[in-house]
């Protein structure tokens, strides 16, 4: 006659006392390997428990040996990823990045990732920690609303077209072969530029 099944929780209690034997198989070391490891997390009686210990083998696995241009690609997803929400576009990038990042140097090629993000973060002081979890308010929310509709409409006029080149020193707006004092079109987007006169002046000085 079968033995019953272990239910889900009898399972679970398992695994929280793991013997030496199931627990370096787990993590796959040798029982001698995972005795000598003073710093391996165990429970009062000797057993170990197997959800944390795996966490624990996790963070012992040695980085990948990654190129200066491997890292610099988890560089670039890393700041597009602080620089706000990425685009679809930019979304399917930084998978197809990460994806051939694992694929080449394993899973461990996750934890140069995370390792540059917390480097990234444990850089910040107190006060900048402070700023970057306060609630704004709501004088700060209806900017940041007021904000995104500009960029919006600059980047709907960029896509029509509709943009006026000013001058960034004497701020006059190019009209054609000319540079002249006045304001761009209405629904026109302003765009960096420089008129001959003040290119000249740049030239001598």
């Amino acid at each position: 006659m079968a033995k019953d099944k272990l239910t889900r929780t009898q399972q679970i209690e398992r695994l929280k006392r793991l013997g030496q034997q199931a627990a370096a198989w787990l993590i796959g070391c040798t029982a001698w390997a995972l005795r000598d490891w003073p710093d391996a997390p165990r429970n009062a009686d000797g057993t170990y428990n197997g959800r944390e210990l795996v966490a624990w083998a996790r963070d012992r696995l040695p980085r990948p040996a990654m190129t200066d241009d491997d890292v610099e690609r988890l560089l670039v997803v890393q700041e597009r990823l602080y620089g706000g929400y990425p685009s679809e576009g930019e979304t399917l990038s930084i998978i197809d990045t990460l994806q051939d990042l694992r694929a080449r140097y394993g899973e461990s090629a996750w934890l140069v990732f995370v390792d540059l993000l917390i480097a990234e973060w444990a850089e910040l002081d107190e006060p900048r920690r402070a700023e970057v979890f306060r609630v704004p308010t709501e004088a700060e929310i209806r900017h940041r609303v007021d904000q995104e509709i500009a960029n919006q409409r600059a980047n709907a006029a960029r896509g029509r077209l509709q943009v006026a080149a000013i001058c960034d020193y004497c701020g006059k707006l190019r009209r054609g072969q000319r540079w002249v004092k006045g304001e761009p079109p209405a629904g026109y987007v302003s765009v960096e530029g420089c008129c001959p006169q003040c290119a000249t002046r740049e030239d001598k000085m």
